[in-house]
């Protein structure tokens, strides 16, 4: 058993159809996890949750409801997956409905759980009122280890709930959390910290959620306490070609990074250097930098490079460096990101752009994750168009229902994904080209599907639709999803308005590729193109998700997103372009309205892209022309995978 493991016991909640399980895992868990109604078989797919107790972290996952006898092949599939979900359980959590008969429970599901050879906690649900709680004689026959009496809806019972399952937790093996029970060494990667899941805020033994696959299933969560706020940082490494000396020029220092390092040695920080840099020119630059270097090294002498980790893992060995309490600053990407996958606070110097006083103050103030969360890219689309069998393909599991009926999913799930990448490292000065493998992480996210609001059941499918929509609007990359084997519908236009609302990346998805020939793929573009201008995307790929057909393709779409989502563009390139727009296409004056001014075009940074246009009225500015100024910046910043956004504000200059 893991260390992961050890400290967290898998609980399933199981029973017939409206029992209240969905409602107890949300009420356990302080969240929405799961969707609660009143009509049957509202819960399909598993939903996962988590939650601290008396010291012991305890994760639960709310199955289907059980029926001996399934009919539809939904319902047969929902049977399959909740039994796998017991099976994979620590211990079972038998929800049933007071008002239920006991003796009318099918001996078939009571021998099934026998058989599973699991702890089962007897819960009975819905007992609103303490004088109408039932008695254990009833349920005797189900064979319980223990009773408890809750209401999931107004709390009622749910402590003394929680306090069984802690114990049993303990009897079973199972550790209560401590500081050092988190596994944060090099050999679990995959920790990543949310800041959607916090169980406290107090500056004193607050506590965080980290997430990882298991074996018990996707994107388990579990807390560890953070007991230092103030994060020690003890030493700062960097970079020579590019970084402390100017990219191609490296007779020249940065005197402001220079500056930098030495008030931080004063303060007491260590300083060390990481180069590539050939031996001639390194011993050159060292010799004009006296005192500053505590240590370091380079790669002619170590017979390794950045981005190799073990290039990292030498300089960490020889110095005794711990690299949570150390900053790396770097000018190539690659190598931040492997400096960060080792633990390093890491960051992207940009010569004479990045203020390295600022980031370190971010880290010290706790105003900084050191491994960002993983990007969400969400599936949406219109019913049975794929999306579950994507999801599916995607993470090489069989997680998601899939049915030939529309509107199987009723639920958003998710998996965190981990895919290998290959990266190619060139460097003309340092003489170096070389490929390097890294592992990147994904939220995928799974949804219901779309229907026009006149289309839409009440209960349920609103419900689950808003959940989508919340979701995309939460999400970095929406992958709009469309069956290329059947026409284009107004459902679809439903949802690319909802992908050029949210202001996403987009990767526009035409799945079941294997159903059509050229000539059908040609005129389906022509129609998409016709009907879907508005959402000014170039970012599209072929798949087929039954087939496994497009996926690589799928994921460079993904990454093409993400990287112009998050865009970094000068202040000068801007500003070229405002000035040629003010000399030939100025907005135009407006009836009754003053000529209007125009003062400037700041971009204020991406997630998503924003420029700002400083005006002296906005009343003045027609929506034509924020229309072509949007469509002009697309074009010349080369925006084909994200939604921008141009925001008139209005400034006075006199006060300003």
């Amino acid at each position: 058993m893991s260390a992961q493991q050890s400290i967290s016991p898998l609980i399933a909640f199981f029973g017939l159809p409206n029992s209240g399980k969905s409602t107890l895992l949300n009420r356990l868990t302080s969240s929405k996890t799961a969707i609660v109604a009143r009509e049957a078989h509202t819960t399909r797919d598993l939903n996962y949750g988590e939650t601290e107790w008396d010291g012991m972290y305890l994760r639960f996952v709310d199955t289907g409801g059980l029926v001996p006898d399934p009919q539809d092949k939904i319902q047969k599939q929902i049977q399959i997956k909740s039994w796998l979900a017991l099976q994979d359980a620590d211990i079972l959590v038998w929800v049933i409905d007071r008002k239920q008969n006991p003796a009318t429970i099918h001996d078939s599901i009571i021998q099934k759980v026998f058989k599973t050879n699991k702890p089962v906690l007897i819960c009975i649900n819905k007992v609103d009122d303490p004088n109408i709680a039932m008695g254990i004689q009833d349920y005797a026959h189900l064979g319980g280890f223990d009773f408890v009496n809750i209401s999931a809806t107004n709390s009622l019972g749910t402590g003394e709930l929680l306090d069984i399952l802690s114990q049993k937790s303990l009897e079973l093996g199972f550790q209560k959390i401590t500081h050092k029970d988190i596994p944060f060494d090099d050999s679990n990667k995959s920790v990543k910290r949310s800041k959607s899941k916090e169980l406290s805020t107090d500056k004193e033994g607050n506590f965080v959620v980290l997430r990882e696959n298991t074996e018990d299933g996707p994107g388990m969560f579990y807390s560890s306490k953070v007991e230092e706020v103030i994060n020690p940082i003890k030493n700062i490494i960097i970079d020579l070609g590019g970084t402390l000396f100017p990219p191609n020029n490296y007779d020249i220092v940065n005197k402001k990074l220079l500056e930098f390092l030495g008030n931080q040695k004063k303060a007491g920080l260590k300083i060390y250097f990481l180069t590539n840099l050939s031996g001639d020119v390194l011993q050159k630059r060292i010799q004009s930098l006296p005192d500053l270097f505590d240590g370091g090294m380079a790669s002619i002498d170590e017979q390794i490079a950045k981005p190799n980790p073990e290039f990292f893992k030498e300089l960490i060995e020889h110095y005794s460096i711990n690299p949570k309490e150390s900053i790396f600053f770097d000018d190539n990407h690659l190598n931040v990101l492997a400096a960060r996958d080792l633990g390093f606070w890491a960051k992207q110097y940009l010569y004479d752009k990045t203020n390295p006083s600022s980031f370190l103050e971010n880290i010290i103030f706790d105003k900084l994750v050191q491994n960002p969360e993983p990007p969400k890219i969400i599936m949406l689309g219109k019913p049975n168009v794929g999306k579950s069998s994507l999801f599916n393909a995607l993470v090489e599991k069989d997680i998601q229902i899939v049915t030939e009926i529309a509107g199987t999913t009723l639920s958003v799930n998710d998996y965190l994904l981990e895919r290998k990448s290959q990266y190619k490292y060139e460097s003309e000065q340092e003489g170096i080209c070389f490929e390097v493998d890294r592992f990147k992480k994904y939220l995928v996210l799974d949804t219901t599907g779309i229907r026009k609001p006149g289309q839409r059941t009440m209960g349920v499918e609103s419900f689950a639709t808003y959940r989508s929509i919340e979701s995309a609007h939460r999400s970095d990359v929406i992958c709009f999803v469309m069956d290329v084997s059947t026409p284009i519908t107004h459902q679809d236009q439903v949802v690319a308005g909802i992908c050029q609302e949210a202001g996403k990346g987009i990767v526009l998805v035409l799945n079941k590729v294997d159903l059509i020939d050229e000539d059908e793929k040609a005129a389906f573009l022509k129609s998409f193109s016709h009907k879907f201008a508005f959402l000014k995307i170039d970012n599209v790929v072929w798949v087929s998700a039954t087939k496994k057909i497009g996926l690589k393709q799928f994921w460079q779409k993904v990454d093409q997103a993400l990287v112009d989502r998050g865009k970094v563009i000068p202040r000068e390139d801007v500003r070229k372009l405002f000035n040629y727009l003010m000399k030939k296409k100025q907005p135009n004056k407006l009836r009754n309205k003053k000529r209007p001014v125009v003062y400037d075009l700041i971009y204020t940074g991406g997630n998503p892209p924003t420029f700002e246009l400083l005006v002296k009225d906005k009343t003045a500015i027609h929506w034509s022309w924020v229309r072509f100024l949007e469509n002009t910046i697309r074009k010349q910043f080369r925006f084909t995978a994200s939604g921008l956004k141009v925001k008139l504000v209005q400034v006075d200059r006199k006060k300003s």
